[in-house]
């Protein structure tokens, strides 16, 4: 078994917020997992731990911008699924695309032919199968668009 990277004296909160600091994110997580390794309940390795899951976690934006949803992400696993459910009134249309690239754009036009579509809401996450199972990895605001609504 090898040992953990930074163990001893070296292996603090303060260390791995130096890291932090100047970007040093593999680094910062090296030294808290020898630390968490050796205190398992260590609240502040643990609350500088979440700190850089939430930093590293995708995320998810979308707008309204005329006949259109903007929608743009981060850090996405790449073969994970963007997933778009509209509303207006009674009806609700689903879809999905196959993400790329870690990080992107893409613009979803609104079929303003379709009186059913000139206002509503949209709906946006990335989505992954993780053991079988549909898990969300990020989730925009949602966003409502046409008549009455912000662009």
């Amino acid at each position: 078994m090898t040992k953990p990277a930074y163990s001893g004296r070296l292996a603090s909160p303060t260390m791995a917020q130096i890291f932090m600091r100047q970007g040093h994110w593999r680094r910062a997580r090296e030294t808290l997992n020898a630390l968490l390794a050796e205190s398992p309940f260590a609240g502040q390795a643990l609350a500088l731990r979440d700190r850089i899951d939430a930093l590293e976690a995708p995320n998810l934006h979308a707008r309204a911008h005329g006949a259109t949803i903007e929608v743009r992400w981060q850090r996405a696993a790449i073969g994970a699924h963007l997933v778009a459910v509209f509303f207006s009134g009674p009806s609700i249309y689903a879809t999905s695309s196959r993400i790329e690239a870690r990080d992107g754009r893409v613009q979803l036009p609104l079929s303003t032919t379709q009186e059913r579509w000139r206002s509503g809401a949209v709906a946006l996450s990335i989505v992954q199968l993780l053991d079988g199972r549909a898990t969300p990895l990020a989730i925009a605001d949602p966003v409502t668009f046409g008549d009455g609504a912000e662009a």
